[in-house]
This record gives structure tokens, C-alpha cells and sequence, in this order.
């Protein structure tokens, strides 16, 4: 292709040559709309004037556009101009990994932390059914901190697809790290990229590729026809589990492959112990430091524009940095009374459970906390402005549609929580979560050299509480916040964080409703805790499978959480095929009670459905022991009953009565380290579970705007809103303590195991589990009510 330096295609102008592959040219140009420098990848001229090619191509682009991944460089625009057809990036000045092969093996741990990065990214675009087909090192970017972003997404299959190219039988793809089937010109999966990203793996490791030969056909036919060479010939210091891990993923026939990308990285963790990680040259290439720059140097610009370089700003000696306004803390030891024994955090969930209808669960109506918080105090001050600290240079200009987070140099990044901290709610949720906020802030210490701190309001478990997050939105230095306790005072909650352009991460709502875009969701809402509409689904599924009832009979009351708790699981048990639902909505202040069991009686269920309030269900429960036409009926309810108090109340009349819930008994190495922490920190060891979840929120929060966050030259903080929501919402296969975490689009995060529980001696027993969903939102989408 020849020069285009000086040329203008569409608004962009093209500055200087930056490479040009087998498919396309990049440059670097200028887009002076957006004041800011991009990559233009120009495609060969004889494309624009193919219509067939056109069409795909503005078809293929905007699919590939849509991709949202932390790994995956993002596609800005794309268009046909003066004859050259152009897809517009970010220009990242940095290296590929093609630029750290120097024919000698990379270190372990740096091979795990590519591999796990790029496969998360592909594990994304597969599960949208997209395949990337060009997988290699040149085409894996490596920034200043070793993150990768994998670049050149569908490119092969735009180009590839057009008829120009298939009538003459080229082949599109880079030889080398071409599977057998993409040879053959056969239709693609997954496991072609599986294939293509073991060879960078055996690379990697190696040294070197696996084949190697004078001519792309010599090189197709050892990979249709030769023996692999196994990697420890040229490595013996591998393991021979990694060594299985590569040749699993080389395997010729790709039925004997890995099933997905998923389950290649996680044999490859298994294969690297984590304890590689902390070794510190992690990082390093034969003692020297891994390189991230390997940019050209530029030829004179042939514009009249200045590079927007964000400039290192001089400050006057005489100017000081003041310190930031100070913010009280809460008090790091907590109080020994809060860490009761096990049976009295169980009554005193029973207490709470009574009191406020199981709120807390997505059930009751919010109520106010009986006391203030002991412990967090609101902002009273607000911090000092931004101008005040230190002028951010002139240059930088924030192009995120939600603005930006600046954090003058020196000033603290802030972490805020919102969280119901008065009575009962301190004891087993507000402070056992803000103890596992402390002990995720204290780990991380600082982001990008500046030191973290946290900040809390008392938000209560009511809508009057929540309206203390306006000091925290209104905080310029919060860049995130955990909460809320209560799902009833949520929605309001979350309102009013998203509308502020924050983020709001919950470690213990439950609602459905919260992550339901056609009810309360909000953008930038996300939770750890799991959503009650697994709970629902996975007792649907649990009686129609296993106890094969295909008659039942729902009844609620006019509280709308429980009136779609209802409709969920009534959605649930028709697609699963049961043949007669019946629903009632029994309105305890107008409707008769005996009228409502006379109708039960009449449509003869083999189940009844209960979603109500404990008095209430007591009540009904009791009424149809007593009649002989219904003491017969199997009986179900949703988790806000399964308590002991409950089934006390019940007696024999709630035997064999099914349940479901999450199990809590989260068992790995994140948690040990955790309750360590915990004991060593508090003197008590943790009896709740919501503090996991709470970690775990923090955790993610920390690590997402670590990845998100830049520096200027001055040192100030940058973290663009937008992006930070869209990281958090592309987050898969996270490691945390209650399990790995996979945000939906609309916040939800948590992968639980669900249980079923059956009342047995007035006690609930496990008789049944479902395993976390492979891809959440299957469920979620099913059961999003208009």
C-alpha cells in the first residue's frame, strides 16, 4: 500500500506510518473534533470498490463495535473514504507481545497473566458468537503496567468474507498460528482461537513456534500433517502439567481441544500455581524490565495541530499542596460486643426477619434503624476544590460522556460507603461489611501513588436514610461507593448515585426488580449479592424436575416485591411445561380468607406456592391443615420463611414444606487469607456472610479502577466514569471469595450455588443443589417483565 502520510480520510489526518500486515496499514492520525491522536487501520484500496464488501464490512464493524471488554482495544468509528476503506482505535503507545519474543522463553508468571487476560477477552466475544481468527502475538498489545488489550478483532473475517478473496482461494490469517480447520477453509468456531492462542502460549514458553519452515504452504502442511513437538524439548524446566495444558489446546482434531476458552485458562491456573504470581520477577524478561514502548520516531507532523500531550505542570515553590479536608473515619477495632456467638446471630436474624418483613432479602417494608451509627460518620466538610490543590494542565481535556474523576496529586482516591448501621442492622451487616471494606483498603494501600481513603454515611434501611449519599456523590475525591444494606431503600439509592454519573455496589441487595431494567434499575448499579430470581427459578425448576408436580396453585399478597416474586415463578413453571397454574392474590384487608381456600379447594394443585408474610402464611398454612380437602397438599415458600421461627410457629403443619436459598459455605484461599486478616485485625473471627460479599465488592471496585484510572504529567489521577461503569459491568470470571464473579449488563456479579431446603423436625435440610449458571444472564433474560 503506498504512503499516506499527509492525507486526510474523513475528519482524520493522517500523521505518520505505524505498520503495515498482510490485511492492512496502520497510522497514527489526528481527529481534531476530539482533540486527541487515534490508529487508523486502512484497508487495501481495492475493497472500497467492492459493494458485496461494503455491505459486510459496515455490517461486520458495528457487531465488532459493540464489544466492551477491559481487554478487548475498542473500535471509535470506522467509514469508507476517498477510496480507502478505515477502522478507527486507540492509539496506544506502547509494545505487543510480538515485541517481547526474542526467540528466548518469557517468565511463567508474565505467560499466565497474558494468557488468563487475552482468554477472558475471547471468552467474552465467543459468548456473543464472534471469533476472532488472528490470533497472535503482533495482535496482543502490552501497556506500561502489563495489561493486555487484544486488537484486530474480526478483522480477518471482514476481510476474509469478501468475494474477491474467497474466488481466488487466499487464505486469511497468519500461517504460523493457523489451526487445521481454518487452513482447510472450514467454518469456525471458538476452538480455532483456542488453537491460534496455544501457539502463543507454546511460544511463550518456548522460545519459539512450534513449526517452522521457508513457505506459508510448508508451515500448513506441518500443521495439518506433522506430530506436535512437545514443548518440554526445548523447555525442560516446564511442568508437565502446563506441557499437557498446550498440547490439549493443539490438539489437530478440535473435538479433543478445549470446550471453550474458559476452560483452557483455568487448566493453565491450575497448571501455574498461584504462588508464581508473587514472585517479583513476575515481570521481568532475563533480568530486564519487560519492554512497553516500541514506537517508531515520528516523522514531522504534516498538520498544523498540536499533540495533545498532557504536559508535566510546574508549580511555584511558594505553593503548597494542601491537605486534603479531613473526613472522620470509622474506628478500626471493632467493638466485642458486635462479634456475638453463632446461635445469637441467628436470633437476631430471626429478630430482624420479624420486624422488618425480610427487607433485607427483597421482602418487607423498609423501616427506620432504632439507633445512630456508633461508628461511621457522615462528610461535614466538603474537600478542597481541584483548582485549589494543583491547575490541571491546559492540554487535558476529559472526553468520557459522564465526565471525569481528578485527583490532584498527592490528595487521596476515596472510596465511600452507604451503609444501614444503627441497631441490629450494625451488628450483622452495616459493620461486619464496613470491617471488610477496611481490611480491602488497608491490602491495597494506594492506586497509582495515592493513598486511599474510605468515608461512610449511615443510610439506614429506609428511603428518608439514603438521602445521606448526596454527601457522598457530592464529594469530588469518591470515585465509587459500597452499599446499600436494605434492597427497599435501593432503588431510591441507586437513583440517586447514577444519576451523579457514580457507581453504587451493593453486597447485599437481593430484589430482582434492582437489576431489572424495566423496573428499578439504574445505570451504574451493580451487586454482589446474588439475585432472588435464582432463588425462584432453581425451586421451579426443583419441583418440576424432581418432585414432578405439574399442578400448582401461587398465592400472594399486594406487596409488589412479592407480587413479581409470584409472576417469576409462575413465568418459570409454564416454560418448563406444567400443565394448570392457578394464581391468587389475596388482599388480607378486603378478600376472605375462606372464600380464597374454598377456590384453592376447587382447582384441587398438587402444590401450593406461599409468598407472603410469615403471620400470614402462619395463618393459611394452619387453615388448610384443618380442612381435610387440603391438609394433603405439598407446600413451597420463598426464602424470607425458611427460618426457624417460621417452622416453630408452623409446627407439623410445615413438614416436608420446601425452600430455597444460597449456600454461604464459601471454601478457598481468598477466604483463609481473609478470616485471618479479619481475626488478626478485630481479635473476633467473622460470623457473617454478608462481610464476604462485602470484600468482594471493595475488591472488585479497587481492582476495576486500578485498570481504569491514568496519570498526568503532573501527577493527578484521571478516572473516567463511563469507562469505569463499563469495566465493572464487563467483568467475568473474577476471583473472589464467594466464588468467580461475572457482572451482567445490568449489575448482577454473583454466580451462587442455590440449595433446596425441606423441612424436616422443625428444622431445614439440604436435599438438593444447583451449580452456578455457565452464562447468568440466560436466566435474566427469560424473566424481564414489561
Amino acid at each position: 500500500m503506498e504512503d499516506l502520510t499527509g492525507k486526510q480520510l474523513g475528519q482524520y489526518q493522517i500523521v505518520e506510518p505505524l505498520g503495515e500486515g498482510g490485511m492492512a496499514a496502520v497510522y497514527k492520525a489526528f481527529q481534531p473534533g476530539m482533540e486527541r491522536y487515534v490508529a487508523l487501520k486502512i484497508l487495501p484500496r481495492m475493497f472500497a470498490d467492492d459493494p458485496t464488501f461494503v455491505g459486510r464490512f459496515k455490517q461486520e464493524a458495528k457487531v465488532i463495535a459493540k464489544l466492551t471488554h477491559v481487554h478487548i482495544l475498542p473500535i471509535f468509528d470506522f467509514g469508507t473514504a476517498d477510496g480507502y476503506t478505515y477502522i478507527v482505535m486507540p492509539y496506544i503507545k506502547t509494545g505487543d507481545l510480538a515485541d517481547m519474543m526474542t526467540g528466548k522463553p518469557l517468565p511463567i508468571p508474565f505467560v499466565r497473566k497474558v494468557i488468563s487476560q487475552i482468554g477472558d477477552a475471547l471468552q467474552y466475544a465467543h459468548s456473543r458468537g464472534l471469533v476472532h481468527r488472528d490470533i497472535k502475538p503482533s495482535n496482543i498489545l502490552i501497556d506500561d503496567r502489563e495489561n493486555c488489550l487484544l486488537s484486530d478483532f474480526g478483522i480477518a473475517k471482514i476481510v476474509g468474507g469478501t468475494m474477491q478473496f474467497t474466488q481466488t482461494g487466499a487464505i486469511i490469517g497468519t500461517p504460523a498460528y493457523m489451526s487445521p480447520e481454518q487452513i482447510n477453509g472450514e467454518e469456525l468456531d471458538g476452538r480455532n482461537d483456542i488453537y491460534s492462542l496455544g501457539i502463543v502460549l507454546y511460544e511463550m514458553v518456548t522460545g519459539r513456534p512450534p513449526f517452522k519452515a521457508e513457505t506459508p504452504p510448508a508451515i500448513f502442511v506441518k500443521h495439518l500433517h506433522d506430530p506436535m513437538p512437545p514443548p518440554r524439548n526445548f523447555a525442560p524446566d516446564i511442568s508437565e502439567e502446563l506441557e499437557a495444558v498446550i498440547l490439549k489446546s493443539l490438539a489437530r482434531d478440535r473435538e479433543d481441544r478445549y470446550a471453550n476458552v474458559s476452560d483452557m485458562v483455568e487448566a493453565l491456573k491450575k497448571a501455574i500455581p498461584e504462588e508464581h504470581l508473587m514472585k517479583p520477577e513476575a515481570t521481568m524478561v532475563d533480568d530486564e524490565p519487560a519492554p512497553t514502548v516500541v514506537e517508531k520516531a515520528p516523522a514531522e507532523p504534516k498538520i498544523e495541530e498540536k499533540e495533545p500531550v498532557l504536559a508535566e505542570t510546574e508549580v511555584a515553590p511558594e505553593k503548597v499542596i494542601p491537605e486534603p479536608t479531613p473526613v472522620e473515619k470509622p474506628v478500626r477495632k471493632m467493638p466485642t460486643w458486635v462479634w456475638a456467638v453463632g446461635g445469637f446471630v441467628i436470633v437476631a436474624i430471626i429478630v430482624v426477619g420479624v420486624m422488618f418483613g425480610g427487607d433485607l432479602f427483597g421482602g418487607g417494608e423498609p423501616v427506620e434503624p432504632t439507633e445512630k451509627p456508633p461508628v461511621a460518620q457522615p462528610i461535614d466538610e466538603e474537600p478542597a476544590p481541584v483548582d485549589h490543590v494543583v491547575p490541571e494542565p491546559r492540554e487535558f481535556e476529559c472526553e468520557d460522556p459522564l465526565g471525569c474523576v481528578v485527583i490532584p496529586p498527592g490528595a487521596p482516591v476515596r472510596i465511600g460507603y452507604g451503609l444501614a448501621m444503627g441497631g441490629d442492622f450494625f451488628d450483622l451487616f452495616g459493620g461486619p461489611s464496613v470491617a471488610a471494606i477496611e481490611i480491602a483498603i488497608d491490602e491495597t494501600v494506594e492506586l497509582h501513588g495515592h493513598p486511599l481513603e474510605l468515608v461512610g454515611v449511615d443510610t439506614g434501611c429506609s428511603p428518608e436514610g439514603v438521602e445521606a449519599l448526596h454527601d457522598l456523590v457530592g464529594d469530588p475525591w469518591v470515585v465509587g461507593i459500597i452499599g446499600t444494606t436494605c434492597s427497599g431503600p435501593a432503588e431510591m439509592a441507586s437513583r440517586i448515585v447514577s444519576e451523579s454519573g457514580g457507581v453504587l455496589i451493593s453486597p447485599s441487595n437481593t430484589r430482582t426488580t434492582l437489576t431489572d431494567p424495566n423496573q428499578h434499575w439504574h445505570p451504574g448499579y451493580l451487586r454482589t449479592a446474588w439475585n432472588d430470581m435464582l432463588e425462584i427459578t432453581s425451586l421451579a425448576e426443583f419441583i418440576y424436575h424432581e418432585v414432578g408436580v405439574r399442578q400448582i396453585a401461587v398465592i400472594n399478597d399486594t406487596f409488589t416485591p412479592r407480587r413479581y416474586i409470584a409472576e417469576i415463578f409462575i413465568r418459570k413453571s409454564e416454560m418448563l411445561g406444567s400443565e394448570r397454574i392457578e394464581w391468587f392474590q389475596f388482599n388480607p384487608e378486603t378478600d376472605n380468607l375462606e372464600d380464597l381456600l374454598n377456590h384453592v379447594a376447587e382447582f384441587r394443585p398438587e402444590l401450593v406456592y406461599v409468598v407472603l408474610p410469615h403471620e400470614l402464611a402462619i395463618e393459611i398454612i394452619h387453615r388448610m391443615q384443618e380442612r381435610p380437602d387440603l391438609s394433603s397438599i405439598m407446600l413451597a415458600s420463598y426464602s424470607n420463611n425458611s427460618n426457624p421461627e417460621f417452622l416453630d410457629a408452623l409446627g407439623g403443619a410445615g413438614e416436608g414444606m420446601w425452600f430455597a436459598g444460597v449456600n454461604h459455605e464459601f471454601h478457598n484461599d481468598i477466604r483463609a487469607h481473609f478470616d485471618e486478616r479479619f481475626i488478626d485485625r478485630y481479635g473476633e473471627p467473622n460470623h457473617s456472610p454478608y462481610t464476604y460479599y462485602a470484600y468482594d465488592a471493595t475488591r472488585l471496585l479497587l481492582d476495576t479502577i486500578e485498570r481504569t484510572a491514568t496519570s498526568t504529567d503532573n501527577r493527578s489521577l484521571i478516572i473516567p466514569r463511563q469507562q469505569l461503569r463499563d469495566r465493572l459491568y464487563g467483568t467475568f470470571d473474577w476471583p473472589g471469595i464467594t466464588g468467580n464473579l461475572t457482572c451482567t449488563e445490568f449489575g448482577d456479579c454473583a454466580n451462587p450455588i442455590i440449595v433446596i431446603l425441606e423441612a424436616m423436625d422443625r428444622d431445614l435440610v439440604e436435599v438438593f443443589s444447583y451449580e452456578p449458571l455457565a452464562d447468568p444472564m440466560f436466566e435474566y433474560e427469560l424473566f424481564f417483565i414489561p
